[in-house]
């Protein structure tokens, strides 16, 4: 059984994030894989490819929904036999809605761990995707309920320029009214933006409470630029995307900003995950010289990770656990479904039985 994944690396800048998500995903498949209880005698695969960007990745999402590298328009589903049976990933509601409508057309399961956007709700868009995080609904209900237990009623919103954060700014808009909140400021900014002048204007309208929906790389630029400017005494709201960012809390002068306050999901433990680590640095050190050896040769997006070696066991265990529980869900959920499908109990599964991936939905 062959299911794939797509996490978020870089060719010219590697995700150490993104690298233990990989990791988070091979512990779960090899978990299942030695289970007597769970898919018994049954082995699950994995192709995993680099989600380089919007573009660059289709020719990895056409592999994986073809059969012997063609792809038959309108085929039934009795008769569609795609490379796999089942896809988690990617990372963020942009990438996922890209790249979503290849595959729920033929209804093959999206199980999704890191994409947000409400829009993906929409069960005729998207009748094959699920996924084991809470969605922007969820997360601007409850930064509602914070701003209203405290009273508070001028407030900011600063997204970033993607789907994930003008999803959450829609739903915003939308759930403010009635509650007597007023959005006195909103922008959604792109990593090239004047920070400065975007939190002297909120500064000169004497907001004090800012949402920050946006994903890490522009929050960080946001308080960053907070810190610059000496913006004090603030109340910052973080979206989930970067409440847990490992580097922000260490940037000198973050204390005078304000508070801030972090919407992210209870933190659960996977254990045997660390010694999972350990192991793999053990065997990856191995064979680095032989893997480089192989890379240059073949330098293209949808390559092995050139610098995850250079990564200590104890840096990828201690990396952003926000999305870790996520993942390993949505590799259970799949295993699960395919438990059911295979009709499996204790004595193993029903053998010769052909899984078509409308079947594990």
């Amino acid at each position: 059984m062959l299911l794939t994944s797509s996490l978020m690396f870089s060719r010219h800048r590697s995700s150490k994030s993104g690298y233990q998500m990989l990791q988070v995903m091979r512990f779960a498949v090899e978990e299942i894989n030695n289970s007597t209880t769970l898919l018994p005698n049954v082995s699950l695969g994995y192709d995993i490819f680099d989600h380089c960007s919007n573009t660059k990745n289709f020719p990895s999402v056409l592999r994986f929904i073809s059969k012997n590298g063609s792809i038959k328009p309108k085929e039934k589903l009795n008769n569609y036999q795609p490379k796999v049976i089942a896809l988690t990933g990617p990372y963020g509601s942009t990438q996922t809605i890209t790249i979503a409508p290849l595959f729920t057309m033929d209804l093959i399961p999206m199980v999704n761990y890191g994409a947000s956007s409400y829009a993906l709700s929409n069960k005729l868009k998207y009748p094959a995707f699920v996924r084991t995080i809470p969605s922007n609904k969820n997360l601007i209900e409850m930064i509602i309920q914070i701003i209203q237990w405290f009273g508070w009623n001028w407030v900011a919103f600063l997204g970033s320029q993607d789907d994930y954060s003008s999803d959450g700014l829609k739903l915003f808009n939308t759930y403010i009214s009635n509650t007597g909140i007023c959005l006195a400021y909103q922008e959604s900014i792109s990593l090239n933006a004047n920070y400065s002048l975007t939190l002297q204007k909120i500064d000169m309208l004497e907001i004090n409470v800012i949402v920050v929906f946006a994903l890490p790389q522009y929050a960080s630029k946001i308080i960053k630029a907070a810190i610059a400017n000496n913006i004090q005494d603030k109340v910052w709201i973080a979206s989930q995307a970067w409440a847990m960012n490992q580097q922000l809390p260490r940037e000198p002068g973050i204390g005078k900003i304000g508070t801030i306050i972090g919407i992210t999901e209870r933190l659960l433990t996977l254990p045997g995950f660390n010694e999972f680590v350990y192991k793999d640095r053990r065997s990856t050190d191995v064979t680095h010289n032989e893997e480089s050896d192989i890379q240059s040769k073949s330098k293209s997006c949808n390559q092995v990770c050139d610098y995850c070696t250079l990564w200590t066991a104890e840096e990828i265990i201690n990396e952003n656990p926000t999305f870790s529980f996520a993942i390993y869900a949505a590799i259970y959920t799949i295993a699960h479904a395919l438990h059911k499908v295979l009709q499996c109990d204790t004595n193993g599964c029903r053998k010769n039985t052909v899984v078509k991936p409308y079947m594990v939905r």
